[in-house]
């Protein structure tokens, strides 16, 4: 074979594999696209739109906060039981938010909740208290109080796991009644 003939074969395969490698590197994303849009599940299909109903309900409610952030709900989760639900309203949105508070209200309370869950305020703040510290439930996972007001939100959970005193609902109550925000320190050091 001529050297000639060599060097044409050489350059084919050289262009070949070039323009191989160029298609494969431009092309499979091209076909892969295709391919996995064809294959993708129904609901990534779906685009976010503008909700059709933006007004706010107006229906008395609670604050609740949770890990530094506060929101309204327009019911009280406390104040709702099994027993207030109305089985025999007509309308299915009635059903959808009572089942909504029976799902809420089983999730946010506390094991001690279980003895009981009762209002408590001081002037500033009110909230709920979720346990009687005499319970059994109490005794175990402690008394959790949730207060707010206007500006704050205040949780505590008073427990005394491995203490031969027991905490009380008078010194429940006192930390409650003292309760109040501390005023800010001045910025100009004292001399």
């Amino acid at each position: 074979m001529s050297m000639k003939i060599v060097r044409r074969i050489l350059i084919t395969l050289a262009v070949t594999l070039t323009v191989a490698f160029v298609v494969m590197y431009f092309a499979s994303p091209i076909a892969l696209s295709f391919y996995g849009s064809s294959k993708a599940i129904p609901i990534t299909r779906i685009v976010p739109s503008d909700l059709k109903d933006v007004s706010v309900a107006s229906a008395p409610g609670m604050k609740l906060s949770y890990l530094g952030y506060e929101f309204d709900v327009p019911w009280n989760v406390f104040e709702f039981s099994p027993d207030s639900m109305h089985h025999w309203a007509l309308g299915p949105a009635v059903h959808a938010r009572e089942q909504i508070l029976l799902v809420t209200k089983s999730m946010v309370p506390s094991k001690s909740a279980e003895s009981g869950i009762f209002n408590i305020r001081n002037g500033t703040y009110q909230g709920y208290q979720q346990g009687n510290p005499q319970a059994p439930p109490a005794k175990e996972d402690g008394v959790v109080v949730t207060l707010y007001s206007t500006d704050d939100t205040f949780e505590l959970l008073v427990a005394e796991k491995k203490s031969t005193h027991l905490v009380t609902q008078q010194e429940i109550n006192r930390i409650v009644r003292s309760l109040h925000k501390k005023a800010p320190a001045s910025q100009v050091p004292d001399r």
